[in-house]
């Protein structure tokens, strides 16, 4: 499975809006490589925001959430400037 992924720095969690989720989710489906969409908020989301993710089916987690669920399936972090 492979995700497109964007994060949001907690200061700027209360300005995402729905349209940016909604524009976030629509990427993510012209790209025919990914296969689901995440946003990683270091905060809560407004309510807009949270209900377009719902509606568009992007996934919202927390920082944390994301790192155990990766540990979950033992992905490790990539190394330092290791060529992609």
């Amino acid at each position: 499975m492979r995700a497109g992924v964007l994060t949001v720095h907690a200061d700027a969690a209360a300005t995402v809006d729905g349209a940016a989720v909604e524009r976030f989710a629509a990427a993510v489906e012209r790209d025919a490589d990914l296969d689901a969409a995440v946003v990683v908020a270091g905060a809560a989301l407004p309510r807009d925001a949270r209900e377009r993710a719902e509606e568009t089916g992007v996934t919202v987690v927390a920082p944390d959430a994301l790192v155990d669920e990766l540990d979950g399936h033992e992905v490790s972090a990539p190394r330092a400037g290791a060529d992609r």
